[in-house]
């Protein structure tokens, strides 16, 4: 990283897979935030091109703001992880803003996430995240109030709360760390990894900054979403806890991961299949206990996964 050309405020930085029309909405939202007092530029890394056509596609573009866009040379799929790695070496501006292709900026996106940075330097901004889909989709109604959700603006967040999709930082520490770990190629925990490693290196503060907001779209139902979190607790979890063995915390691992009297039982309570009874419930309950049953089911398959051999 040129530290003597941080002229730019922001690079932000996307991953893509397989989401062309995505990423081109993304991109047009970040248009009404040009020349205006903030300066950035866009780097875009596409995952997997060979079927979509997608870095091609973006390379006949034109954007007002400067646009950058990178893929593999392989051009194959690598992860998230790997993804957003490549824009590594190309990172020139003070702060580095990770969102995803699947969300369009709010108008005090930059602005908001500039203001924390600014006053709090150096520290992490986490901007809200919100689903418009929340009325017929439950899954994006349990992510509107789940975890940073739960605190107020301006509130000092659990640094394991960092989640890339809408996090703005100081760059270099993006740098410095290397990104996140390019071997964690499944679902999950890519995010909660990355922020271990940049606790313990600069044990900054984390503040969580609604107004600074991304609006996103998701097709992804219950269903999906816990086959998800079980492949997360078989795979990537059971990774991070060799990696980082210090790191009990994560996922609440210090309740149920340890052989104290407790945690066997949380264990065997939650090696059951719970969706089996409790998913027909999701149907009928009221919000409140809706969210309730599915932040149950998720942690419920997360050690389900975890104790698959």
């Amino acid at each position: 990283m040129n530290t003597n050309s941080q002229n730019t405020d922001f690079d932000i930085v996307i991953p893509v897979y397989q989401n062309y029309d995505g990423i081109v909405a993304c991109l047009q939202s970040l248009v009404p935030h040009f020349q205006k007092e903030i300066s950035f530029r866009v780097i875009v890394c596409v995952d997997a091109d060979e079927d979509d056509n997608t870095y091609q596609s973006l390379q006949e573009k034109v954007y007002p703001y400067q646009l950058l866009v990178l893929k593999h040379p392989d051009g194959k799929r690598h992860g998230r992880n790997a993804t957003r790695n490549l824009s590594i070496p190309h990172i020139t501006a003070k702060f580095i803003l990770t969102i995803d292709s699947d969300m369009l900026a709010g108008e005090k996106l930059l602005a908001q996430h500039l203001l924390y940075l600014t006053r709090n330097f150096p520290c992490i901004s986490l901007g809200g995240v919100i689903y418009p889909e929340a009325k017929v989709n439950f899954w994006a109604d349990y992510l509107n109030y789940r975890g940073k959700a739960k605190y107020q603006a301006g509130e000092e967040l659990p640094y394991y709360y960092l989640a890339m999709g809408n996090a703005a930082f100081p760059a270099q520490s993006w740098v410095d760390l290397g990104g996140q770990d390019a071997n964690m190629t499944r679902y999950g925990g890519g995010d909660t990894e990355f922020a271990y490693r940049m606790h313990q290196r600069f044990a900054w503060k984390t503040y969580y900054n609604p107004e600074a907001a991304v609006f996103a779209l998701t097709e992804k139902n219950i269903s999906t979403a816990l086959q998800q979190y079980e492949e997360f607790g078989q795979f990537n979890l059971k990774y991070i806890r060799q990696k980082h063995p210090q790191f009990i915390k994560l996922f609440r691992f210090d309740l149920w991961g340890f052989n104290s009297l407790s945690a066997r039982l949380i264990r065997f309570l939650w090696s059951f299949n719970w969706a089996a009874c409790l998913f027909p419930l999701i149907l009928h309950s009221p919000n409140f206990l809706r969210r309730i049953i599915i932040h149950f089911l998720v942690g419920n398959q997360i050690v389900r996964g975890y104790l698959k051999k």
